[in-house]
């Protein structure tokens, strides 16, 4: 299992390698333009730095994350097409950059049946897949609200249909996990019994050797509350128990882990990633 962290791209996209190499991190993720909206360019120059410098740092598996304005299940067209352009601009981004692939949130289902919004889902990401020149990652959900994708069995209804309509092999798109989200959507993943469930389930349904990235966070609410909220490691709902149990999972040795937990420093990034390698077994 590699460890890894969410590296701020402030003071320069190329800057991020050395960052996430300062922390002691073996994978990361970052955001290629602003999470909130607005116009983003990158430079030649900035992405030739960017590769340099993440082959100098010994960087293999790294991933852009998606703005967090994204919405495949919206009714309203501008936001609905608007989500389409900025993911197939990731994924260009990603191949650009040398990156493994992107993670998105899919959306949440608003002015339409849970039914319509799925097939909504499906045929945006139909077209943003399709030739896709890196992976896309589609993100499991904590499920607060009409978010889709709270389950692996509404991920697989997505992810199955779209493999079958486009005709393309798994690679392309993959399906990430985060722990937090995962326990407040109704996961019990605190218990080796637990986490063995989700992870046949998702061997059923993906392939286990399919499940490459998954985000390490506890979580503020506890089990099937339906919220996003994220808190350091050991000091949530989960508990420091679940984590020993999950970073010595034999099944999960091949993951890249990436934190997202609170922070207002690097200290607490080093702090978290320092609490995950002292729980693996000796």
């Amino acid at each position: 299992m590699r460890f890894g962290v969410h590296i701020s791209g402030a003071g320069g996209l190329e800057h991020i390698p050395a960052k996430a190499k300062k922390l002691g991190c073996e994978t990361f993720q970052f955001f290629s333009r602003s999470p909130r909206g607005g116009k983003s360019v990158l430079t030649d120059e900035a992405i030739e730095a960017f590769r340099k410098n993440a082959a100098a740092c010994g960087f293999s598996d790294y991933y852009i994350h998606a703005p967090y304005y994204i919405n495949l299940a919206s009714a309203e067209e501008r936001i609905y097409r608007g989500s389409i352009e900025v993911l197939r601009d990731e994924l260009v981004r990603a191949n650009s950059l040398g990156v493994r692939g992107v993670i998105t949130h899919i959306g949440s289902a608003r002015g339409m049946t849970h039914a319509e919004a799925i097939q909504r889902v499906i045929k945006g990401l139909e077209k943003i897949v399709q030739d896709a020149p890196a992976i896309l990652f589609l993100e499991i959900s904590a499920g607060s609200g009409d978010v889709i994708g709270d389950t692996l069995d509404e991920m697989h209804e997505i992810h199955s249909n779209v493999r079958t309509n486009v005709g393309m092999s798994s690679g392309q798109l993959q399906i990430a996990l985060d722990t937090a989200h995962a326990f407040a959507s109704g996961y019990d993943i605190r218990t080796e019994e637990g986490l063995n469930a989700m992870l046949d389930e998702y061997d059923r349904l993906f392939g286990l050797k399919n499940l490459e990235v998954i985000h390490v966070n506890d979580s503020k609410v506890g089990l099937g509350e339906r919220k996003d909220r994220h808190e350091h490691i050991g000091e949530g709902k989960l508990g420091l128990e679940a984590f020993r149990i999950f970073v010595n999972e034999k099944r999960l040795a091949h993951i890249n882990a990436i934190l997202e937990t609170p922070k207002d420093s690097d200290e607490e990034d080093l702090r978290n990633l320092s609490v995950l390698r002292g729980l693996i077994a000796a």
